[in-house]
């Protein structure tokens, strides 16, 4: 899921865009992280060890969530939608840093682990053309194959080195973002396997790891650090994403509640930043409300030719037709 999360990122937006997505996503990171790994440890009389995992924890924030979303509403193919997914992304890259740093030993493996990465990514952005060019639209789908291949290595090798696939994994589907926007049909056959296969098992582990008991007996404090993170993360975030995206500051800073992404969908064009001059959500439903319908859902009964012409047309249509009866 997040090598398709990187396949969403369009590199020229990036260029443009780079310094938002690496402070918000920052700070999206670092802000709960401080706040609930101080709370745990000064307040809840937590050790530093459950401290620091409290902090990571709940610091962190789903790309698979963001990536779902972002595409199941149309946002992925807009500015705003690849900004929260390359922010998100840098985010979960803090969150995987920090408990490396904290309680991760790596083994030797990752030197082999960092060169071998590096030489599939390059390897295969550098191949691609010649490989579609021969093997490209077979029914054994060797694109597929290959991808998911190369996944399977990175993870491997991550597993052995007791580090983390995340970082290789993005920048592969990120250096290859480029080819699959030239292939749609590939990406949306990559999503299908995400979507239909991984993400299920995804949410089935986490749900998993999860102790109903332990949820109930301590919901008190289970309020009061969710406050504390979304707390953190919207007073942190929320002052960039004003700068950055003034008109989408809040499901920027929320980071992202589902409701406030459909809200700000916008399907039918794509987001430019610093543009002011679309009406608002409120402004388009009040004015669909006046019109009979919005503007992409015009009512097909409206007639589009205003009546006092119709009559017109009616009347000098019965003139014409006397005049032949009288002629005739």
């Amino acid at each position: 899921m997040t090598f398709n999360a990187g396949t969403e990122i369009d590199p020229a937006q990036l260029r443009r865009t780079w310094r938002a997505s690496l402070s918000i996503g920052t700070l999206s990171f670092a802000a709960p992280f401080l706040l609930v790994l101080l709370l745990c440890r000064f307040a809840l009389g937590w050790s530093w060890d459950a401290a620091d995992i409290g902090g990571i924890a709940l610091s962190t924030t789903s790309v698979a969530v963001i990536w779902a979303v972002a595409v199941e509403t149309g946002l992925a193919r807009t500015a705003l939608g690849q900004l929260l997914i390359s922010a998100t992304f840098v985010t979960d890259l803090g969150t995987v840093l920090a408990l490396s740093v904290l309680f991760i030993t790596p083994t030797w493996w990752l030197f082999p682990f960092v060169l071998l990465s590096g030489g599939l990514v390059l390897s295969m952005r550098t191949l691609e053309s010649w490989f579609f060019a021969r093997y490209g639209a077979r029914v054994i789908e060797p694109e597929l194959k290959g991808a998911f291949a190369a996944l399977l290595v990175i993870m491997w090798l991550a597993e052995r080195a007791h580090a983390q696939a995340v970082l290789p994994a993005f920048i592969l589907g990120f250096a290859l973002a480029p080819t699959l926007a030239r292939h749609r049909e590939l990406q949306s056959r990559f999503r299908v396997v995400s979507f239909a296969l991984l993400t299920p098992f995804f949410f089935l582990r986490a749900g998993l790891n999860v102790s109903l008991g332990l949820v109930l007996s301590d919901l008190g404090l289970l309020g009061l650090l969710l406050i504390a993170k979304l707390g953190a993360k919207t007073a942190a975030v929320y002052p960039l994403a004003r700068h950055y995206t003034p008109a989408r500051a809040w499901p920027v800073s929320l980071l992202v509640h589902r409701s406030h992404v459909r809200d700000y969908r916008e399907p039918d064009r794509p987001f430019a930043w610093g543009d002011h001059r679309r009406p608002a959500l409120g402004a388009r439903v009040r004015r669909g409300a006046f019109c009979g319908g919005t503007d992409r859902h015009r009512p097909t009964s409206v007639p589009t030719t205003p009546r006092h012409r119709q009559r017109g047309a009616g009347a000098r249509t019965g003139n014409r037709r006397r005049l032949r009866t009288a002629g005739g």
